[in-house]
């Protein structure tokens, strides 16, 4: 499925690829809130953005949400398009450097209070 991200900063509508089921996993505060684009500290082009929604006053990223990302891990997009959110192109990797989160992005949402 295509959920469409409203880039206002630069006037265009994006879409998030993102398979039926792990749509469907997602809390319905994140399902249901505006998905926004991001662009990436280091980021050399207006395609290197993240994929956020706002749930009770902080930017979760949906791709940890969706693989679940606990601290200390990232996700990597295999095909580099990060608009493609599906299982298949997302996978959990630890170490490096300046990449790891440390928050649980899902539990951030679990945990806020209702709005």
């Amino acid at each position: 499925m295509l959920v469409p991200i409203n880039d206002r900063k630069r006037g265009r509508t994006l879409f998030a690829k993102v398979e039926q089921a792990s749509f469907d996993s997602l809390p319905d505060r994140v399902r249901n809130a505006s998905w926004v684009v991001v662009k990436d500290g280091t980021a050399t082009d207006d395609m290197q953005v993240s994929v956020r929604a706002m749930v009770a006053g902080s930017l979760v990223t949906i791709p940890r949400l969706i693989m679940d990302a606990k601290p200390g891990e990232y996700v990597r997009n295999l095909n580099g398009n990060r608009l493609d959110l599906r299982t298949t192109n997302l996978r959990l990797k630890t170490g490096g450097t300046g990449k790891n989160s440390k928050r649980h992005d899902l539990g951030l949402v679990r945990q806020a209070p209702a709005q």
